[in-house]
């Protein structure tokens, strides 16, 4: 299980879509910039709404200082007794993830994922070794919030069991299992198989939509929990889903060899089309599958395309396909 498990949760495939400039929500961006992200083994960049902005690290504030966005929403600014310390040109913002090149001039990705305030907040009286425990009751709703089926790439599953154990399902089929728990402080995921330690995955926060972890080579990841729809909930999806659709910024310099679809636009009757400048000059099919959450495409002769609907709502379309996630905005 572990060389297998190890290829999804390290795998990094490139995403298919490249963005369109558009307008820049800024009140948006504003809001869904504010909060706590976590830096890989650095700490926490604290963004407060006020304009504030820290650096955290075992809970003691690093350094300190004011940010903000330039007029048109894509430049992130830092700044120091108001001059200007750092500028990094924005890729992608949403409640979930914070893409950005360190500088203007940098081709290097960076990518910064929310956490809880709580699962990063430390009080000042704990000692290094305490930090990052949890109570047994918290360890205890961390383990009930684990419970569920976790989509890993594609139409891959963890399923993680009241009983302790574990699966890797793939089209519904088990290749491979074993045992899980937790560690005595709640902040470490171990896998087993046949009672030997495979697998320790760091706890980066859980929720009852996403576990967000961390490998041992300080990579992080996000998992969304599988959800079963009504058949009504199917129908108002596939209504819901109809309409023209703009994907959001994610950079065609971290992407290598991109097939370009700036728009797509779903119809009725299981028309497709795609656009990567004004016309659309791409068209074919789409379907749902007959659980509400998969997107099939095909057609131009290419391959169908798979994609996982992880959420949908009047105004935004989050599809996973391989293990990137890609988000677009209802234009029409």
């Amino acid at each position: 299980m572990k060389n297998t498990l190890y290829l999804f949760l390290w795998m990094s495939l490139m995403p298919f879509y490249t963005l369109y400039a558009q307008e820049i929500d800024i009140e948006k961006r504003n809001k869904d910039l504010a909060g706590y992200w976590m830096i890989e083994d650095k700490g926490v960049l604290v963004i407060e709404s006020n304009g504030e902005i820290r650096l955290e690290v075992n809970g003691e504030v690093i350094n300190t200082g004011n940010w903000k966005l330039s007029e048109d929403g894509s430049i992130f600014y830092i700044l120091e007794e108001d001059d200007i310390r750092e500028t990094m040109e924005i890729i992608r913002v949403n409640e979930q993830e914070f893409s950005f090149h360190p500088d203007l001039e940098s081709a290097e990705v960076v990518t910064l994922t929310k956490v809880d305030k709580a699962s990063v907040t430390m009080p000042e009286e704990t000692t290094v070794t305490e930090r990052g425990s949890l109570s047994s009751e918290d360890i205890t709703k961390r383990k009930k919030l684990l419970i569920g089926s976790w989509i890993l790439e594609g139409s891959s599953m963890l399923v993680i069991k009241e009983d302790g154990t574990i699966q890797e399902k793939k089209e519904g089929e088990v290749h491979n299992s074993g045992t899980w728990k937790l560690s005595e402080v709640g902040n470490t995921f171990l896998i087993f198989e046949e009672g030997n330690l495979e697998e320790e995955i760091t706890i980066v926060d859980v929720t009852s939509t996403q576990f967000i972890m961390e490998t041992p080579d300080k990579t992080q990841l996000t998992l969304f929990k599988e959800k079963a729809l009504s058949q009504d909930e199917i129908k108002a999806r596939q209504k819901q889903i109809i309409g023209t659709w703009e994907a959001n910024t994610i950079d065609v310099r971290a992407v290598e060899n991109p097939d370009i679809s700036l728009i797509i636009e779903i119809k009725k009757g299981g028309v497709f089309n795609s656009s990567n400048g004004d016309d659309f000059d791409k068209s074919g099919n789409w379907t749902l599958s007959k659980d509400g959450n998969y997107l099939n495409i095909s057609g131009n002769g290419e391959d169908k395309q798979t994609s996982r609907i992880i959420s949908l709502s009047q105004e935004e379309l989050l599809l996973l396909t391989g293990s990137k996630t890609v988000s677009f905005t209802r234009i029409k």
